[in-house]
């Protein structure tokens, strides 16, 4: 009898493999997707701590900070802190947009976003109008500081800031005061975990590392995924990792989640003709479900003679016991 589940149980094998491998392949896909969080978020503001973020890739946007028509009674302050998702592994923040409110007679901040490294380094209040493409254009940057950070240089000071021990921590402060009619608040900031690949392998528990900019001597890899994903993720001049800085590229933010969906749906046509490919096989070559012993044994003759030559052991037995 139990030849005659074998069949079966092949089958629910193969279907069972086929699904736990589409769905290791969809979170593989969904752990590699850029997560996004907004200002208000509980995942990451808090009133009472500061916030530990780990994620490969992060996009933060500003939520509901232009429903602010009414003065509060104090500012929205949000601090968190964005941890590398790699063992000794360093953190890229990189400005894609921002919109936030500027004293246009002193030059001073109203609303603004600063990192801060973990060894005390703070990168300046963004504030105003930046769009990070534009910036990140060669030669637009005629101020950066290269004599702060020569070994960093060329990197777009104006736009990124990096943590190398991996470990970035974000202001994000909203004024009390209200927008006016025609003021918005607007930001899109993306921080990438990142491996230095002059020290450390190119390959991180099954994660591919690609290289930003190879002439440099700091070697700044993030997950090959993340080129051409729409998002400015290495910090050098030129948008490297998506080619050029040309603003004809940019994308909406559900543009990793259909990424995912059409990844998960490729893997799933794929598993679904290797399905029938080896049903082919088995077929044709005649083995397992398809093989002649199987056909013999599943076939109501064989079943009948299996059945009536199991009722005359059963007399037999009961004649000798009698």
């Amino acid at each position: 009898m139990q030849q005659l589940n074998y069949p079966a149980n092949l089958a629910n094998g193969l279907v069972s493999f086929i699904i736990n491998l589409l769905i290791y392949t969809l979170m593989v896909n969904y752990s590699q997707a850029i997560k996004e969080l907004s200002l208000g978020d509980n995942k990451l503001c808090s009133t009472f701590t500061t916030r530990k973020i780990r994620y490969e890739s992060l996009l933060v946007t500003e939520g509901r900070s232009n429903e602010h028509s009414l003065s509060w009674i104090m500012p929205d302050i949000c601090k968190f802190e964005v941890q590398s998702a790699y063992p000794r592994g360093g953190v890229i923040a990189v400005i894609q947009n921002l919109n936030l409110r500027k004293n246009m007679t002193t030059g001073q901040c109203i609303d603004y976003i600063q990192f801060r490294s973990r060894k005390g380094l703070s990168s300046q209040r963004f504030c105003g109008l930046i769009d990070g493409r534009q910036r990140m254009n060669y030669n637009f940057d005629d101020d950066a500081p290269e004599n702060v950070y020569p070994e960093f240089y060329p990197l777009s000071y104006s736009t990124s800031f990096i943590d190398v021990d991996g470990a970035l921590d974000v202001v994000i402060y909203i004024a009390r005061e209200p927008l006016n009619s025609l003021e918005k608040t607007a930001f899109s900031v993306v921080f990438t975990s990142y491996q230095d690949c002059s020290i450390y392998s190119h390959n991180i528990k099954g994660v591919s590392l690609k290289e930003c900019e190879k002439k440099h001597d700091l070697k700044i890899c993030i997950n090959g995924n993340y080129f051409h994903d729409g998002y400015i993720n290495c910090p050098h001049f030129g948008c490297l990792d998506e080619e050029n800085c040309i603003l004809s590229d940019m994308i909406t933010s559900n543009t990793s989640t259909e990424r995912v969906i059409i990844g998960s749906i490729s893997t799933l046509c794929i598993l679904f003709i290797l399905f029938v490919l080896i049903v082919w096989a088995f077929k044709k070559h005649k083995l397992f479900c398809w093989a002649e012993e199987f056909a013999s044994t599943s076939s109501p003759s064989a079943l009948s003679r299996r059945s009536t030559t199991d009722n005359n052991r059963e007399i037999s037995t009961s004649i000798h016991r009698y």
